[in-house]
């Protein structure tokens, strides 16, 4: 029903995150997985009310925008409009309909994370531990996954692998790669 929409103009780094109501509660609990242990200096958003409150709880220094002044967010709102043309490219592409809007969103901004562009990618400059060393596929694609191994003694004894439908990338606070997908 919601999403957040976070991005480290550090880094480059950014976060999609689907949210089932706008409460401070759920603010806080999607700041704390953005950041995971980095420090945050400074937290620029508009005058939403969970938003202010979650960041004060979080003590970090949030100076607001001018309510209905788009021309002072501008870098804020191409944002925006960038993750919405991608997650709707990446439904499109998948073939998966606009109520999927949540897990679209999320795979276009984790993508763009690992994209290399002017020669780095928001992965690299947010961990400094080289690019995504994982495998980059597209929404929807079909891929082969070996089941685990409680899974494997529902299966036939030929099935090694088991196709599936690629849906992203498994992230840990912080945008550190669980090294595991996402599959259905």
């Amino acid at each position: 029903k919601y999403a957040l929409t976070l991005v480290d103009i550090g880094t480059d780094w950014e976060g999609f995150y689907p949210m089932t109501n706008r409460t401070t509660k759920e603010a806080e609990r999607t700041f704390r997985h953005f950041a995971g242990k980095n420090v945050i200096q400074e937290f620029y958003s508009g005058n939403a009310p969970e938003l202010s409150a979650a960041a004060e709880e979080l003590d970090w220094v949030h100076p607001t925008s001018t309510p209905f002044l788009s021309k002072r967010n501008g870098k804020a709102e191409r944002r925006m409009e960038l993750m919405e043309d991608g997650t709707a490219t990446a439904l499109r592409t998948a073939g998966f309909p606009d109520n999927m809007w949540d897990i679209g969103g999320e795979y276009q901004s984790t993508a763009r994370n690992f994209e290399i562009r002017n020669g780095d990618s928001g992965y690299n400059k947010r961990h400094q531990k080289g690019h995504f060393p994982g495998t980059m596929a597209v929404l929807g694609q079909l891929v082969y996954m070996v089941p685990p191994e409680p899974c494997k003694k529902l299966l036939p004894k030929f099935s090694k692998n088991t196709p599936c439908i690629f849906m992203g990338w498994q992230m840990q606070p912080g945008g550190i790669w669980a090294k595991s997908y996402k599959v259905a």
